[in-house]
């Protein structure tokens, strides 16, 4: 981070060489336009909370950095005779700017789909707006009971950060993401691909983890969509069924057993 000290100096080496093959390159460059004429002082007083809200956007993140190497600001304002003269974060514009920083640069970042660290599949889910109440409304619908809660976390936690089943989720997840973009090839405008949204990948995402019990909780939840109305992307919904259908198969498995 700028302003650290240089030590520890073949860790951070290590760390920046890892960060650069797993992300994609890239610089944040911000601009913002000023609805009032600004001094220059003035241009150069909103560079600080410009420069404070793309560091809270990064820690919101959880990147340790508070930026790149290249990352460039500007502040554009109109021309006028009655010129601001103050632009600090105790005034209404600095404000303004720190919060419209913070927001727009993790969401381009969220948008590349990056993340400091590899994310296990309930912090992939959590990104795209699940949350863990709709994970268990998943499994009471399989007709999971009250009684084994524990047991469903229990496992939960353990398939979460199984590497497969995490490839499995990434998958479903970026190949949705990109879907949302029209970036997969001869894409209908607007429509998803049909193993994103017909249960293809929810199936075998649930089989994967609980073989045949796993699909047919699946082909249960693709049914009854209990989270029709949560606002999630289609193919998220589907993957949050798989990834349940995947773990209720299991438990009820070793129950019947």
């Amino acid at each position: 981070c700028a302003g650290d000290k240089m030590e520890d100096w073949e860790h951070r080496k290590a760390r920046s060489a890892e960060i650069y093959h797993r992300l994609i390159g890239g610089t944040i460059n911000t601009v913002v336009v000023s609805p009032l004429p600004l001094t220059d002082a003035a241009k150069i007083n909103l560079m600080i909370p410009m420069v404070e809200g793309k560091t809270l956007a990064m820690r919101d993140l959880g990147y340790e950095e508070t930026g790149t190497t290249s990352d460039a600001m500007a502040v554009v304002s109109p021309i006028g005779d009655d010129r601001c003269e103050f632009t600090g974060t105790g005034t209404p514009l600095g404000m303004a700017a720190a919060q419209g920083v913070r927001e727009t640069v993790a969401g381009c970042i969220r948008s590349r789909g990056e993340s400091p660290e590899p994310l296990d599949s309930l912090a992939m889910l959590e990104r795209k707006g699940v949350t863990k109440d709709m994970l268990w409304d998943c499994a009471s619908a399989c007709g999971l009971s009250e009684e084994l809660t524990d047991r469903f976390w229990e496992v939960f936690d353990t398939m979460e950060t199984d590497p497969d089943i995490c490839s499995l989720v990434y998958v479903s997840l970026e190949a949705g993401r990109q879907a949302d973009l029209n970036c997969i090839y001869n894409q209908m405008e607007g429509e998803y691909p049909d193993m994103l949204v017909d249960g293809t990948l929810a199936m075998f995402l649930a089989g994967r983890i609980s073989e045949t019990r796993g699909s047919d909780a699946t082909i249960d939840l693709l049914r009854m969509r209990p989270l029709k109305d949560s606002g999630l992307a289609e193919y998220t919904e589907n993957t949050v069924y798989g990834l349940v259908a995947g773990v209720v198969g299991y438990i009820t498995g070793y129950t019947d057993e």
